[in-house]
Formats: C-alpha cells, structure tokens, sequence
C-alpha cells in the first residue's frame, strides 16, 4: 500500500509539493542565497571588475539601489573569454545599462498608454460612424467569436479597482464598446483590433497597420509594464522576418537587416511605428524629447561601450530611429 493512500487529494498534493526531487536538491545546493559580499565576491570570479565603481560602493548599491538578480542580467550583453570570464566588463557598465534600461522602459510605458489612447478613440469614432452597429452587438461578437472572458474581467475590477468597481455593477449585463474599451487590457485590446480587422466590417482599413503590428508593440509594452529588462540578451536571438510594412521603414531609417530581424528590436519598432500613425502630433513631440533626452543620457558613459559591438549596434539604430522621427514629427 502506497502512504499517499489514504490522505484526501488536496492535502497529498500538498505534501508531494512540499517533497523536493533531487534536481530541485541540486539546483538550490547551486544557486544559494548570498549576502551583498558574497554577490560582489561571485561578481568578481565571473571576471566583473571594480576599478569605477569599487566593492563597498557595489555592496552599497545591491543593499540600497538595486538586486543583483536584476542589476546581474545586464551581463548576458557581454561576451566571455576561453575561461568562461567577461571581457571588458565593469561593475560600472551594468548600473549604467540599468539606468538607461530604466529609462527606457519608461519612454515605451508611455509610449504604449498614449497609442492605447489613441487606437480606442480610433475604435470609439469608427464603430460610431457605423449606421449598421449600436455600440452592443459589436462587443457579443468579439466575445464569441474570441472566447473573451469578459465577466472574469469584471470579476477582476470587482476586487481590485475601487476606480472602475462601478462598472460592474451598471454594464457587466449589457456591455457596450465604449464600456469595454474603458476596462480592456492591452492585451485584450490587441485582440479586438485584429479582430475587427478580420471581419467584413466598414472603416476597418483605418486599423490595418495595427492590426499587423499590434501583436509586436504588446511584448515590449508587457515587459516594461512588468519592469522586465529590455535592453539584454540583444545578441543570443533567432532572427525573425518582421512585416513587409515595418520593413519598408526600417529600411528607410536605415537599420541594417541583422538589427531589425532581431525581434526584440521588431517590437520597439514596431511601436514608434504605430505611434507615428495612430498619435496626434502633441504626442509625437512629447515622445521625440522624451527619446532625445535618452539619447543624450546613452552618451554620458558612452566609452564604457566601445568594445562591445553588440550595444553599438542597438544605440546606433536607436539614435538612427530618432532622427527618422525628428524629420517626421
């Protein structure tokens, strides 16, 4: 007789979640808990050096300012020597690289906020210039046709949102277009568009860009909205052929093909892109300084970078998008 027998299901679950295998054994006996010295210590055996930035300050800034976890990752960006050490890679260029990512993700969330804007107030005039829509019967078939799972949004304001909680109680029976763009998400709202695109529907043409590129501004708009690193692990990927739309532009700024296939790229392209046609220019232009005083910041330490190709190349066709949308906006 099995001992896991006679207990009730929920508690045997419990108990052989609580039993770690040997691999989960190992992987922690690997990868222990460590105090800021002993991260600093780690650091230093990877082949960091501490000639800018020396080991109290470091211990300091992992006590402080960052994580290692976080502040650590930025080190995939350089490359190693036959003994598994970095090369050319200081305590240093990791927190400037995490300042500049910082920045970064915050020029994207704000970027993406206004192109969410713009495209629900896109969607709200053209379903309004629809003499064959009343605003409801629109919103039944997008949740049919994409199995959305409207009263679990709903459910989720209910508990969490005291600025939306009335939502529910007034339009969770009889939502409108106007009501579901105020409560989707992102995500959700990149499903409307490529739905409503799809469909044999009036105006629609007036969202085919999104439709196409949707898809791509949402993975960067998740990771900065999520804090996750962008500017990492820019070398270590498969290339993708981007669409025929983005490519055009991103021939035109003149990124070369290696940089643009790459997709992380792809996704912040494609997002300055929308944003070009879906913002009003009020928009554009507070985005343009918004880009100018990154580019301006990427400078500052611009020689911590001089040996490492790999960021070269992403800050020279940051700066070359720049100056495409400084021509345009």
């Amino acid at each position: 007789m099995n001992i896991f027998d006679n207990i009730n299901p929920d508690n045997r679950r419990k108990i052989e979640n609580y039993i770690e295998d040997e691999e989960n054994k190992r992987f922690k006996n690997n990868h222990p808990k460590k105090t800021e010295a002993q991260l600093v210590q780690l650091m230093h055996e990877k082949g960091i050096l501490f000639n800018i930035t020396d080991r109290e300050k470091a211990k300091v800034r992992l006590r402080e300012s960052t994580y290692y976890f976080k502040l650590g990752s930025y080190r995939h960006n350089f490359d190693k020597n036959a003994k598994g050490k970095y090369k050319y890679l200081e305590f240093a260029y990791l927190e400037d690289l995490s300042i500049l990512d910082m920045r970064f993700r915050n020029i994207v969330l704000s970027a993406s906020l206004n192109l969410e804007h713009s495209l629900k107030t896109l969607i709200n005039y053209i379903i309004s210039k629809d003499k064959n829509e009343d605003g409801y019967d629109i919103v039944k078939d997008f949740l049919n046709e994409k199995n959305f799972d409207l009263d679990g949004l709903y459910r989720l304001y209910s508990k969490q949102n005291h600025y939306l909680h009335n939502l529910k109680s007034k339009h969770s029976d009889c939502t409108s277009i106007w009501v579901l763009l105020e409560i989707i998400t992102f995500g959700g709202l990149s499903q409307f568009v490529e739905f409503y695109f799809d469909g044999d529907r009036p105006f629609k043409m007036r969202l085919k860009h999104a439709a196409a590129l949707i898809k791509f501004a949402k993975n960067v708009r998740n990771a900065a909205a999520h804090n996750n690193p962008i500017i990492l692990n820019m070398r270590k990927v498969s290339l993708i052929s981007p669409d025929q739309k983005i490519m055009r532009v991103n021939n035109e700024i003149g990124l070369q093909s290696k940089i643009y296939r790459n997709p992380k790229i792809n996704d912040i392209l494609s997002l300055f892109y929308l944003c070009d046609i879906y913002c009003s220019k009020g928009i554009k232009s507070h985005l343009l300084e918004e880009l100018e005083a990154f580019r301006d910041r990427c400078e500052k330490n611009a020689d911590y970078y001089k040996k490492n190709q790999h960021l070269l190349d992403l800050f020279e066709s940051l700066n070359l998008m720049i100056d495409y949308y400084q021509n345009r906006w």
